[in-house]
């Protein structure tokens, strides 16, 4: 139970037993300073005791949905990353997805990965499992399960792609289409005599 304590007009002290240390069994409390009437005061530690209850009950209860929902929204992930991972959830089917992350287990979603990447390819199946294995690492970071069963699941091969690497009669015909443009016939000696990235050419 949370108490409450007028330090001076209008400024209180509120505590709100937190659960106890898992390592020492040490009680431990959340305090906080609030400013405000005894009211206000009051619906605000309300407010506390009811987070510590969710936040309990996620760390025992936590569905796949929820642990992803929360990853995401702790990565604040830049625009095109956020669309990848979009297309990765819409993979998921929902019965997964609603799966308590508790149950889950390495034979378990190994078998959706490979099935992932049969269905739709290795690029979705890698975008699948970095989905999977950041929201679980996530919760295993917040200590809501034990282990992360992710660990164990490897990620997908990249598709192989076919080599364009030209040969030296290409070479020749490209060089000989360009010659009038001393800029792009300069970058392209570059490339061929370095073998260097585009970028490191630039």
């Amino acid at each position: 139970m949370g108490t409450m304590v007028e330090r001076s007009p209008g400024v209180w002290q509120l505590r709100a037993q937190l659960p106890y240390d898992p390592i020492t069994g040490a009680r431990r409390r959340h305090v906080e300073t609030f400013h405000g009437s005894r009211k206000a005061a009051g619906q605000r530690l309300a407010d506390i005791e009811a987070e510590i209850r969710r936040g309990a009950r996620r760390r025992r209860d936590a569905t796949l949905e929820v642990a992803i929902r929360d990853w995401r929204e702790h990565a604040d992930h830049a625009p095109g990353t956020a669309a990848n991972y979009d297309r990765a959830l819409a993979t998921i089917p929902l019965k997964l997805r609603r799966t308590s992350i508790s149950e889950l287990d390495s034979r378990v979603l190994r078998t959706f990965v490979d099935r992932v990447v049969a269905e739709h390819g290795a690029h979705r199946g890698r975008l699948v499992h970095a989905l999977l294995s950041g929201a679980l690492r996530y919760a295993w970071e917040q200590e809501w399960i034990v282990a992360n069963p992710m660990a164990r699941v490897r990620v997908p091969r990249a598709p192989e792609r076919p080599d364009t690497t030209p040969d030296a009669a290409a070479v020749v015909e490209l060089l000989d289409l360009v010659r009038d443009d001393l800029e792009l016939h300069a970058w392209l000696l570059c490339l061929v005599d370095l073998g260097a990235r585009r970028s490191e050419v630039l």
